[in-house]
């Protein structure tokens, strides 16, 4: 019997290719913003549609899994799983699979991007020199901060803290970076790690002790119910003065507004947020602080790794489907 399924996000060629294939497995691609009742209505329409390809675009509701009692599988194109009610899902029988692992490093690197972009205040400089209002060197120019120690002077004084709170794979890989440059490494994690502790001379720290003790602090885990405002206003004014804040998990992590009023004091230096609270909106508020960049959620956007994702869910996908061995990595 030929089974249909849905994709409603760009995948990358090759994995792209396959709608119309002649197969048990037939993709059908509608990219967009496709949720709710629209997406009820959709996959009744059509009774072949067993499984649909989703992204952080698309909120898959608990009444949506229970009015779609065809669907089979639901994989979602990210590591994420916060569009997606995985209790529903499990009470429904729909398998959901996502893609972890093979995000990890280009994550982390696009972490270490905004943090040192951030601190030495390129996307300033690149404004400055855009505007064509630069009059050349300056002793005192558009002063930034180093993120490693100072050769020559005292490590001991002006070497940097870098405080990582969640320390899974993508904190991990985070942290192996800061190795290069000769940082002290703390994190915060529900689950503490004393063998990596051990290994790398990484230090485990309660949050609060964290924020008011780290340089600089990179948010790296998943929002649930209980990290959902994890950086309420209250954490973030304990903060260090003049810290800096990376956000390269969800941006609902951080209390938004409490961000902005703090960033606006001058409490804190400033932040990289590659994640938004209530994106694709970004308040005005925020895209007016020049201390602050912005990215527009380009955490696993490599070409290499928007590849191995498509390929994963597609694999996902037809396993289930296909009743194979499952191939992929699934939460449900």
């Amino acid at each position: 019997m030929t089974k249909k399924v849905l994709v409603l996000e760009n995948l990358i060629s090759p994995y792209n290719q396959l709608e119309g294939i002649a197969g048990e497995v037939i993709f059908v691609y509608e990219p967009g913003v496709l949720e709710g009742p629209e997406l009820i209505k959709r996959v009744k329409e059509d009774p072949l549609i067993q499984g649909i390809i989703c992204s952080l675009n698309q909120r898959i509701s608990a009444e949506v899994l229970e009015a779609l009692p065809q669907l089979k599988v639901l994989a979602n194109v990210a590591v994420g799983l916060n569009n997606i009610d995985l209790d529903a899902a499990k009470r429904y029988g729909v398998r959901v699979a996502h893609t972890p692992k093979v995000l990890t490093d280009a994550t982390a690197d696009l972490a270490w991007a905004l943090l040192l972009g951030g601190v030495r205040r390129l996307v300033e400089g690149d404004r400055l020199v855009r505007s064509g209002k630069w009059l050349g060197w300056r002793v005192d120019q558009l002063l930034g901060s180093g993120v490693g120690y100072m050769a020559g002077i005292d490590p001991g004084l002006f070497r940097k803290r870098l405080g990582i709170i969640g320390l899974g794979q993508i904190g991990q890989a985070i942290a192996q970076r800061a190795r290069g440059f000769n940082m002290e490494v703390t994190y915060y994690n529900r689950t503490r790690y004393t063998q990596l502790e051990q290994k790398n001379a990484w230090k485990y720290l309660e949050l609060e002790n964290l924020l008011a003790s780290s340089d600089y602090v990179i948010l790296s885990l998943a929002l649930t119910s209980d990290t959902y405002h994890i950086l309420n206003r209250s954490r973030l004014e304990i903060m260090k003065a003049n810290a800096y804040l990376v956000n390269v998990g969800r941006g609902a992590l951080i209390d938004e507004v409490a961000l902005i009023d703090i960033l606006e004091q001058g409490h804190l230096s400033g932040a990289a947020l590659d994640v938004y609270e209530f994106e694709p909106e970004v308040p005005k508020r925020l895209r007016a602080l020049s201390q602050v960049t912005l990215s527009p959620h380009l955490g696993s956007a490599t070409i290499e790794t928007r590849q191995a994702m498509s390929r994963l869910v597609i694999e996902a996908v037809r396993s289930v489907l296909e009743k194979t061995e499952p191939k992929g990595y699934f939460a449900v």
